[in-house]
């Protein structure tokens, strides 16, 4: 799956999600942008408790074969103290419609993803 298309990252645009979790990636310019959104009812196991609904908007800094990173940042959640925190997304595609990877929020902890595309 590498190839042209995994060094362009188109594999990457569209919208992904994941339960309670909704990725969408564009174009913008010569590169690409994102951003996620975390729905209420999300229970963080780590934590202990309801994770608050949040959104974060960045871009995409590298793409290698079918392997990307996404950094962003915070621009909103319902209790506000983490607007501002840094967010790290690193997907890697495993077959047309569906990535894993790992995401870094605003927790600290790297946690494991898996996002269906939904487009």
């Amino acid at each position: 799956m590498a190839g042209a298309l995994g060094a362009s990252g188109a594999w990457l645009i569209g919208r992904w999600t994941m339960p309670l979790h909704t990725l969408d990636i564009r174009r913008d310019g010569d590169g690409l942008r994102w951003d996620w959104e975390r729905e209420p009812g999300v229970h963080s196991q780590i934590w202990g408790g309801d994770k608050a609904p949040a959104r974060v908007t960045g871009h995409v800094v590298s793409v290698s074969g079918c392997a990307a990173e996404l950094r962003g940042y915070y621009v909103w959640s319902s209790s506000g103290p983490i607007v501002g925190r840094a967010m790290t997304l690193k997907p890697t595609l495993i077959h047309p419609r569906g990535m894993r990877g790992q995401m870094l929020g605003a927790g600290g902890v790297w946690l494991d993803t898996a996002w269906r595309r939904a487009d």
